[in-house]
């Protein structure tokens, strides 16, 4: 079984190298549900193991709103050899600015297990948030995540609550996707409000993604360039008439670990 969770693992993360982006205003091309890639503000915490970190920026065009991010994530194939499930150990921390009347520092950490079959994962994250010179407040954002594999298929789906000021709020997400051998990539996610359709090819230094959001007409695309384990992104996107966003990132991938 350990050698089908490599070969498994191995298709499905043929796509990596993707960093989604911190913002909440940020589509991500490849799905907030994709099962590899560096973790970001929206993104699952039931994972598959690529060992990486990065930095990331995002910014709304038109607008002093920008975010900066750094992420990376850990951890070992399998943790006692056989049949025993891989561990993955995920971290990400980002800082908003909006103008001169909004500031926030939110952290979170994540950790998923997966065997050949399943992924499933859960994440905590502080967000800290105030107006300078002025009032300040924290919140706490829980996430549990699992997907189900059948390769070349895979099911996900993610539970989000948020809890500020004791006023918890719970969302969701679900999402298929199809892996091709690490070449083709497409998903289908909805999260209660829009439907995401979205793919990606991998060529051999290069993967390009794109998405697009309904009901409320929204694009988002990148481009990954990789080589020599780095990879230096760059995205766009925009929502409807609100707003439009452009974002770059960098990551290093490192070596796995396969017994702990």
């Amino acid at each position: 079984m350990w050698r089908t969770l490599m070969i498994c693992g191995l298709l499905l993360v043929g796509l990596s190298h993707a960093f989604d982006l911190p913002g909440e205003f940020a589509q991500n091309p490849s799905g907030s549900l994709a099962l590899s890639g560096l973790p970001g503000f929206r993104s699952t915490p039931a994972r598959l193991l690529e060992p990486a970190f990065g930095v990331s920026y995002a910014r709304v065009l038109g607008a002093e709103e920008q975010i900066a991010a750094a992420a990376g994530e850990f951890g070992w194939d399998a943790l006692c050899g056989g049949d025993c499930p891989g561990l993955r150990m995920a971290f990400f921390s980002s800082y908003v600015e909006l103008d001169s009347i909004y500031r926030q520092v939110y952290s979170e950490w994540a950790a998923s297990a997966f065997g050949s079959w399943y992924v499933v994962g859960v994440s905590y994250g502080l967000s800290v948030e105030w107006v300078p010179g002025d009032n300040q407040w924290t919140g706490n954002r829980y996430k549990l995540g699992s997907a189900l594999l059948w390769s070349p298929f895979a099911l996900s789906g993610m539970l989000v609550w948020t809890d500020y000021a004791h006023n918890l709020m719970m969302d969701y997400a679900v999402s298929v996707s199809l892996n091709l051998a690490g070449r083709i990539y497409s998903f289908v996610e909805y999260d209660g409000v829009s439907l995401d359709i979205g793919s990606a090819f991998r060529f051999k230094y290069m993967t390009i993604r794109s998405s697009y959001r309904f009901p409320e007409f929204g694009v988002a695309c990148s481009v990954d360039f990789v080589l020599g384990g780095v990879s230096v992104s760059g995205m766009y996107g925009f929502v409807g008439q609100i707003w439009d966003w452009f974002g770059i990132s960098a990551s290093k991938s490192v070596r796995k670990k396969t017994i702990l």
